[in-house]
């Protein structure tokens, strides 16, 4: 299931889910991608966005999905954002 885009206030950046095996956060003054990534497998869960003292973090699980056709895996990343 792709639970769709949200936006976070630990990140001020929306994060749409990664269902096609990659994931980006996304300006949302201009548009302009700020960081991407390829994952190892298909993410059909809304990233997980959090702070832990001051540092900003985005996790997202890659598992894939057989319905959805994605590759399937097991993995939890995790990205430090940069800090402001």
């Amino acid at each position: 299931m792709n639970a769709g885009q949200q936006r976070n206030d630990v990140t001020g950046v929306p994060c749409p889910p990664p269902p096609h095996g990659s994931i980006r956060a996304i300006d949302i003054e201009t548009g302009e991608t700020l960081w991407s990534t390829v994952l190892p497998a298909g993410g059909q869960a809304t990233p997980i966005i959090y702070k832990v003292d001051g540092r900003r973090y985005v996790m997202v699980t890659a598992r894939g999905h057989h319905f959805m056709e994605t590759p399937g895996g097991h993995a939890v990343m995790t990205w430090a954002l940069p800090e402001q």
